[in-house]
């Protein structure tokens, strides 16, 4: 009896998933803090709050003190960035100097169509419906 594979969903803006599964990206990089049980070998699945999904194996975690040394290190091409000079004005804008990075290496990445969203088993408590009394 073989494992099914274990997934690690993480939502991602369109543009950068589409370009991971042109191959224009193979590196997907994050705030460490944000990345917490993702591990080589998993299968990274990108969405952007629709039913479809971009399905990639996880071949490489890299940890970076900041996202500058990171860039420095795979390059502005790995990450989807046609210079320098742009790759490094999008991470110092949302990371800044201080925060600790992981580049994930992905491979194989393939698009999936009307996947199920997760559901929830009650209303949050903010959106509960409210009975009207006559």
């Amino acid at each position: 009896m073989s494992e099914e594979p274990q997934h690690y969903s993480l939502l991602t803006k369109r543009c950068y998933a589409e370009a991971i599964l042109r191959g224009d990206k193979v590196i997907e990089a994050r705030r460490a803090s944000q990345i917490k049980s993702l591990k080589v070998g998993m299968t990274l699945a990108m969405h952007w709050r629709t039913s479809t999904r971009i399905y990639c194996e996880v071949v490489s975690l890299t940890q970076y003190d900041n996202a500058k040394i990171m860039v420095d290190d795979v390059g502005h091409a790995a990450l989807g960035f046609a210079n320098l000079t742009d790759c490094c004005d999008v991470y110092h804008k949302f990371y800044g100097d201080n925060q600790k990075m992981i580049a994930i290496g992905v491979s194989n990445p393939r698009r999936v169509e009307d996947v199920q969203p997760h559901t929830r088993k009650s209303v949050p408590s903010g959106k509960r419906k409210r009975s009207v009394t006559k």
